[in-house]
């Protein structure tokens, strides 16, 4: 355990904690959920983005709520192969904010429970053990991390109604088994330069995912962020990507594209049609992948994106997904 950890009366309360400790903390998390190399690097790298441009919101004083995830939860039955689905925020803000999000996410006909869990000051936390890899070794160990104090809320008909993660499990189906990943490169370096409240958020995100709800089966589909703009409610998508075909054609951007997931248009779309709600994909461009120099910010919201979109040449992506590329100029600069 860290050393500066501190205690009180034996109760195993957290005083305080470092952003490098939570940092560590997280990666422990990560690297023994995701077996995957190449899926463990993109989660990690993935934060850059959403932080950034969450910085850049607000610097530009929008009006922001953090997100949330669709969960796909069990079927009532084997004849009834309709999916359903509940919906969780995990955040520190005012829970009170969120009743118009959720009055409008409350509309889709498959939606089953909206659910927000509260995260505690720091000061209230405890510690948490989980199982983790020794080192470069297969054997197995328990090692104690930050554990956030969260409360859980059930929103029904305008109300928020103390609830618990029990409620949320009965909604879900438990892993056949649970395996531990082997350790990886900690990837999460460039995190201690973000304030420490955006650490605590993406910290308590992957806990309550990985941790709290980690025995269970969870397909899933998530925001970066949710923006008001005039009082419509605007989900964003955030990546950090340098264009396909930059490499080949360094000079003419008329050969350029980004790509998005197949499998998150198509829910995006859903979202669209259903309650209105239209999905941002913002773009930090970086010059290439070894680098990962910031080039500029590019967005583009659905209703363009389906218009300019190469819908006959899909793409080899990660995640069992294919991407569908729009050209480089349907982008828009920020």
């Amino acid at each position: 355990m860290s050393p500066d950890f501190k205690w009180i009366l034996g109760f195993h309360h957290l005083m305080s904690i470092t952003k490098n400790e939570l940092v560590d903390d997280l990666y422990k998390i990560l690297t023994s959920s995701i077996a995957n190399t190449r899926f463990f690097s993109a989660r990690s790298k993935g934060f850059k983005a959403e932080l950034e441009y969450a910085a850049k919101m607000k610097s530009d004083g929008d009006d922001v709520l953090d997100a949330g995830q669709f969960i796909v939860s069990k079927k009532d039955s084997d004849e009834n192969p309709e999916n359903f689905i509940f919906y969780m925020t995990v955040s520190s803000d005012d829970k009170s904010k969120y009743d118009g999000l959720y009055d409008l996410i409350s509309n889709l006909s498959e939606m089953r429970g909206m659910f927000f869990i509260e995260v505690g000051d720091v000061s209230e936390w405890n510690t948490r053990k989980i199982t983790t890899k020794e080192g470069v070794t297969t054997n197995n160990i328990q090692v104690n991390i930050a554990g956030p104090k969260l409360s859980v809320f059930r929103y029904d008909c305008g109300q928020w109604i103390s609830s618990g993660f029990d409620e949320i499990k009965e909604m879900l189906v438990k892993k056949s088994s649970e395996r531990i990943a082997k350790n990886k490169e900690n990837l999460l370096g460039y995190l201690p330069a973000y304030d420490l409240k955006e650490l605590v958020n993406v910290y308590c995100n992957r806990f309550v995912l990985d941790v709290e709800l980690g025995e269970y089966n969870k397909g899933m589909m998530d925001f970066d962020h949710i923006v008001i703009e005039n009082g419509i409610y605007v989900a964003v998508e955030t990546k950090e990507k340098d264009p396909i075909g930059k490499r080949d054609f360094p000079d003419d951007e008329r050969q350029w594209h980004f790509g998005w997931d197949s499998r998150r248009i198509g829910w995006y779309m859903h979202l669209k049609m259903e309650i209105g709600l239209d999905t941002r994909y913002v773009i930090r461009e970086i010059n290439n992948q070894t680098d990962r120099e910031f080039v500029k910010w590019k967005k583009i919201d659905m209703s363009r994106f389906r218009k300019c979109a190469s819908w006959l040449a899909e793409r080899a992506g990660g995640g069992g997904s294919g991407t569908i590329s729009a050209p480089y100029n349907a982008f828009v600069n920020i």
